[in-house]
């Protein structure tokens, strides 16, 4: 653990996008934190897992032998190809650690078990080593998105551009969570800062409504939704002061008539040039059956050139 409390886990998985994950994080963290790289290796290969291979009953087989040393080599080169990355970018070589454990339980088990031992976070890429077409997010990170509430998960797309952060923001817990975690782990930096709230319009397809709720009355609607969340606003910019964030670093702004928040909250960060969109797990129309709200899980299927973290429960 650092001197400060905070300590970072990144989870590799020695793909090209954990490495670009690795670069991400040594571009937006402040120095004095401690940077844990992990790995979770397999004695198997995934295939012959599948097929209930159990290492137990071969003995010493050489050919599994022969293929778990490359393996550990592979894996040993990596890990000091992203410890050089941080040692690079300013981190003391005493604030970089590499983990490496053997497979229990499963890959996002296992590193759900490492991430409770006290870190601030738990990052990793959006898709790893045997990244499908089509699929939005790798079997790993979706599992670790849904499940690992009690830590912000960050979940790293492409090259995120650096140094801006996007808050989406409501009047919910879940939100002002995610403010105090980009407190904690950016305070100092002089990160600029932008807090959005997204309110949403009368959708095309609502023609009938549209009739009804228009003109001054929908004006009305939208300027008490831009009072309302207004207090939330300075009360965030609080938050982000008492960690150590200029007030001066942070703009407010507030978007609306749209038909999709997370859409809109996507197409800020892309026209802001935005890399990191932090967003509270559930919103204000909380479901206890939904393990996250339906704004950052479409967040999630869409924001793939950018990082998106994901806080509180």
């Amino acid at each position: 653990m650092s001197r400060n409390g905070k300590s970072i886990l990144l989870a590799l998985d020695g793909s090209k996008q954990a490495l670009e994950m690795v670069r991400y994080a040594a571009r937006c963290l402040p120095r004095e934190n401690e940077m844990v790289l992990f790995h979770v290796m397999s004695k198997v290969p995934e295939p012959l897992r599948d097929l209930g291979f159990d290492p137990g009953w071969h003995g010493e087989d050489k050919g599994l032998a022969e293929w778990e040393k490359q393996q550990e080599e592979t894996i040993e080169e990596f890990m000091e190809t992203g410890r050089r990355a941080l040692l690079s970018a300013g981190f003391a070589s005493s604030a970089v650690k590499i983990k490496v454990s053997e497979l229990k339980e499963g890959f996002a088990r296992d590193i759900a078990a490492e991430a409770v031992n006290g870190y601030e976070a738990v990052v990793l890429g959006r898709r790893g080593l045997n990244p499908l077409q089509n699929a939005v997010l790798g079997s790993i990170a979706s599992k670790l998105a849904v499940k690992l509430c009690k830590i912000p998960v960050w979940l790293v797309g492409g090259r995120p551009a650096r140094g801006k952060v996007l808050i989406a923001v409501d009047r919910s817990d879940s939100a002002m969570q995610a403010v105090d975690h980009v407190g904690k782990v950016l305070g100092g930096t002089g990160t600029a800062i932008e807090l959005v709230h997204v309110v949403r319009g009368l959708d095309g397809t609502l023609a009938g409504y549209q009739k009804v709720f228009m003109g001054e009355y929908m004006q009305r609607l939208t300027r008490e939704a831009e009072e309302r969340i207004r207090p939330t606003f300075e009360e965030a910019i609080d938050h982000l002061e008492a960690f150590g964030i200029s007030a001066g670093r942070v703009t407010t702004k507030v978007i609306n008539g749209v038909k999709s928040r997370a859409g809109a909250i996507l197409e800020e960060a892309e026209t802001g040039d935005f890399g990191t969109i932090v967003a509270g797990r559930r919103g204000l129309t909380r479901t206890e059956n939904y393990d996250m709200g339906r704004v950052i899980a479409k967040l999630l299927q869409m924001a793939r050139r950018q990082a998106v973290w994901i806080v509180g429960c």
